[in-house]
């Protein structure tokens, strides 16, 4: 009899198992996320067990390992999305007993990395013409799938006074003065050096101002400088409207043979970049890091044949050539101190006949010259 009530009180080994081993909530359920400029939102539902206790809280970590975010609802934003990681999240639920299982991790958002291309008549491609004047061959011959795989929104005074929504690549950009004919800058070049390194998911934000002065223009909170930042803004939302997860992955800066046109501007070129560098990486959600490419820019070219038809003096020439050397030192200069600048030189690219703007042929060389700096330094 003593045996048969010891057996009584103590339970089998099967009944013990089966007895629950803690008071966790369980896992929460239906895990799943939306993208925001900068941002990913997780949303979750609640567990099927709170456990022992009310749930108080969750926890969403991510993989690989390095952005955590708490709520006591069951969303979260995650923040410092600024790179093209291939992040994944968990949920776990806490309650009294402490933090519980975290659920299966997320699939990761489609990526797409938005490249800025801005400046003044030479980013525009102002005789840079789509389709060659005399051989009527059109610069999209189909060799590239960036042509029409990738996309662009551009914006200037001389287009449409809201831009050009996205469109792919190839997609005409015809200046307001000239119906007939379509232009490019360095974005055709660069896009296509980037896909054909295998960065495939582009979107090229073009804002440019042919004429246009760093001093006064583009200085931070200038008008250009507001543009720019304001359409960047507006193509990062299109992206994310699209349930893409948008990036910044470099800036290509054309700009400089308006400032060294006049003497106090060009002097101040090296402040005034330095300036409109660190103001843009702060006005934008991007990496500290995120790479900043600039095309050494020359009038020099246009001012020797200028001066061989007798267009300026002697000693108005050499003024003008004074002032573009000293703005292309800053240029060299600023890439050799700013953290993460760096810069090609456009003297020798193929021009125009007047010599002030690249040619097709020297955009497309400026792009892949750009491509080739970035290629490796993407975001």
């Amino acid at each position: 009899m003593a045996g048969l009530v010891l057996a009584l009180l103590v339970p089998s080994a099967s009944s013990a198992a089966a007895a629950p081993t803690s008071g966790l909530a369980s896992v929460p359920v239906g895990v799943r996320v939306a993208p925001g400029v900068g941002t990913i939102t997780v949303r979750w539902d609640p567990p099927a067990s709170h456990g022992s206790s009310p749930i108080t809280g969750y926890v969403v970590t991510s993989s690989p390992a390095g952005r955590t975010c708490s709520s006591a609802t069951l969303s979260c934003t995650v923040t410092g999305i600024v790179d093209t990681t291939p992040w994944r999240f968990a949920v776990a639920a806490t309650n009294g007993s402490g933090t519980g299982a975290r659920s299966p991790l997320t699939t990761p958002l489609h990526s797409v990395v938005v490249v800025v291309v801005a400046g003044q008549s030479n980013a525009t491609g102002e005789e840079s013409f789509a389709v060659d004047p005399v051989t009527h061959r059109s610069v999209f011959d189909g060799t590239s799938g960036a042509d029409t795989r990738s996309y662009i929104s551009f914006a200037g005074p001389y287009w449409h006074p809201a831009g050009i929504p996205p469109a792919p690549l190839d997609f005409p950009q015809v200046p307001a003065a000239d119906h007939a004919r379509a232009i490019f800058g360095p974005e055709v070049g660069l896009a296509r050096g980037l896909w054909a390194h295998g960065d495939r998911d582009l979107v090229v934000d073009k804002v440019v101002s042919d004429g246009s002065s760093l001093a006064i223009d583009w200085r931070p909170n200038g008008q250009l400088f507001d543009s720019l930042v304001s359409k960047t803004g507006s193509l990062l939302e299109w992206a994310v409207s699209r349930g893409w997860s948008p990036t910044i992955g470099g800036i290509f800066w054309l700009q400089g043979e308006t400032d060294a046109l006049h003497a106090t501007e060009a002097a101040s070129y090296r402040r005034n970049l330095t300036a409109f560098i660190v103001a843009l990486r702060a006005a934008l959600p991007c990496a500290p890091h995120t790479p900043f490419v600039l095309g050494e820019t020359t009038i020099a070219p246009w001012v020797r044949l200028t001066e061989h038809h007798h267009g300026c003096l002697p000693s108005a020439c050499a003024a003008l050539l004074a002032q573009d050397a000293e703005v292309r030192a800053a240029q060299v200069d600023v890439a050799a101190t700013v953290s993460d600048v760096f810069r090609t030189d456009t003297a020798k690219l193929p021009r125009a006949p007047l010599q002030l703007h690249l040619s097709a042929a020297g955009e497309l060389d400026l792009g892949a010259a750009f491509a080739s700096i970035a290629a490796t330094r993407l975001t």
